[in-house]
């Protein structure tokens, strides 16, 4: 059995600690704008300017369903996006973003950049570095 090994070691731990980390900076702004990382992640979603479903959602938010939709019911009250049903399949719900939606997602996409890029920790090379290792890392274990 090998011997024990340091936290600082272990790459799990490590990028679990990085994400807690940065996670807990975006909610800390993201609560001073009134809004969850579970809505932003729906508004990052969409800001593609494409209609969505609710699956495409999911998976990108990695939130469960119940917790989705309550997401989803807030960001439609609060007018930032739009939900209707799909043309092609009347059971499939489909969200975009409206014209406010998209103004507010750019504003809390200005806030966040720092955060988001890594950019007052990483310089470019280090962030494109950790991007491709990312990639090739969620590529291996999809």
């Amino acid at each position: 059995m090998p011997a024990a090994r340091h936290p600082e070691h272990d790459l799990a731990y490590l990028l679990s600690r990085a994400t807690h980390q940065l996670t807990q900076r975006l909610r800390t702004i993201l609560e001073e704008e009134g809004l969850t990382l579970g809505q932003w992640r729906v508004l990052q979603l969409l800001s593609d300017g494409t209609s969505h479903g609710m699956s495409d959602a999911a998976d990108y938010t990695m939130l469960p369903a119940p917790s989705l939709t309550k997401a989803v019911d807030q960001l439609v009250s609060a007018k930032l996006i739009g939900r209707r049903a799909d043309p092609q399949d009347r059971r499939r719900v489909l969200i975009r973003l409206t014209a406010r939606g998209r103004r507010r997602r750019q504003q809390l996409a200005d806030r966040l950049h720092p955060v988001t890029t890594l950019g007052d920790v990483l310089d470019d090379a280090d962030v494109a570095s950790l991007r491709h290792l990312l990639r090739r890392l969620l590529q291996r274990y999809q």
